[in-house]
């Protein structure tokens, strides 16, 4: 099966050249990207550039390009961020256990903190049930 062209490769019957200056105007990025500026890299008319991009779809396979990049961006990110999670979640210690003592049987200011960690923790998961 052959392999399926994507909108940035070379399409069918596409000029090397016409190629070459859709992989400039694509490697410009989405905020300095123009057929302008795409000509003054190559040295060739914007009026080339201006048939050459008409001819080949330029903008669409930009902005595909474009949104896979984002895409691809997006997918980085939320795995350094699950990376990030796991690290945090195997340095946190254990939850506490529950409270030895009912709250009501104990006075607040002999809790060591392990034990007024206990009552919150117990109180938190009290709320949390509703």
């Amino acid at each position: 099966m052959p392999k399926k062209t994507e909108p940035w490769d070379r399409q069918k019957g596409e000029s090397r050249q016409a190629f070459e200056a859709f992989s400039v105007y694509v490697g410009l990025g989405p905020i300095d990207r123009s057929l302008a500026a795409t000509g003054r890299e190559l040295g060739k008319s914007t009026t080339l550039m201006s048939r050459w991009s008409a001819r080949w779809g330029w903008v669409e396979r930009a902005e595909e390009w474009d949104r896979v990049g984002r895409l691809r961006e997006d997918r980085a990110i939320l795995e350094e961020k699950a990376r990030e999670m796991e690290e945090l979640l195997r340095s946190c210690p254990p939850p506490p256990e529950e409270p030895k003592r009912p709250l009501d049987e104990v006075d607040p200011s002999e809790l060591t903190r392990r034990e007024l960690l206990e009552h919150l923790h117990a109180l938190w998961k009290q709320e949390a049930r509703g």
